[in-house]
Formats: structure tokens, C-alpha cells, sequence
């Protein structure tokens, strides 16, 4: 299912709060994983319809058209992806738009069938 994709992000979060990340506070990341699992199925539904696909950065683009309500799903979904890149570089040291490619990656390999992805060369492929 498309939300494997999706689960790592949360799985994410919970390591942040076990860890302790002091630039997110136990309330912001509560809410960030609360978000992406309410979003997931609208998420999962823009995935299928290949309305939109997981770039080489970690975030979701638009390959098409979207109404006002699923770009403001987009722009929701990417702002807590960058919430948590930021949360794990803060944490590991590593700049946050290198954990955006190394999450890439993971969702390239664990992409179900049909779902719109970014090469690390910029192309664009359906798995």
C-alpha cells in the first residue's frame, strides 16, 4: 500500500520523541504525527491517481492539475516532511536537505507499483 511510503515519516516521529530533538517540543511533534496520519488517505488517493509523485528530495510534487483543497493537502504534507528533516538534521548534524535525498531514496525502494517517482537524475519514472 501507498502509505508504506508515508510510514516512515512517522516512525520518524516517534524516534524524534524518544530521542529528544530540543528545537521540537513533545506538543509540535504530537501534532506533526497526528497531521500526517489524518492526511494519509488523502495522501494515498493523490499517489494512486498520479496526480502527484515523490521527488529526489523527499517531498511530494504536483504532476498535474490540482484543485484548491488537494494543493492544500500537498502544501500540508511537505511542510511536516520538512518539519521532521529539519527535526532529524538538528539532531544528527546532517543538513536537512541530505536527510530529504536519504529519505528519497527509502521511498524509491519501498514504492509500491504505480506510484510517480523522481530519479536521483531528475527523471521522472512510474514504478
Amino acid at each position: 500500500m501507498i502509505r508504506r511510503t508515508l510510514s516512515f515519516l512517522t516512525l520518524s516521529l516517534f524516534c524524534i520523541a524518544a530521542i529528544g530533538v530540543p528545537t521540537i517540543s513533545y506538543a509540535q511533534d504530537a501534532a506533526v504525527q497526528t497531521r500526517i496520519k489524518d492526511r494519509l488517505p488523502q495522501m494515498d488517493a493523490l499517489l494512486s491517481a498520479g496526480l502527484v509523485g515523490e521527488n529526489n528530495e523527499g517531498f511530494v510534487t504536483s504532476r498535474g492539475a490540482l484543485n484548491p483543497e488537494q494543493q492544500k493537502t500537498l502544501s500540508a504534507e511537505n511542510a511536516d516532511r520538512a518539519a521532521v528533516y529539519t527535526a532529524i538534521a538538528q539532531k544528527t548534524g546532517q543538513p536537512a536537505p541530505v536527510i530529504g535525498k536519504q529519505r528519497a531514496e527509502q521511498i524509491r525502494q519501498r514504492a509500491v507499483k504505480g506510484v510517480w517517482l523522481q530519479g536521483p537524475d531528475g527523471k521522472w519514472y512510474q514504478k
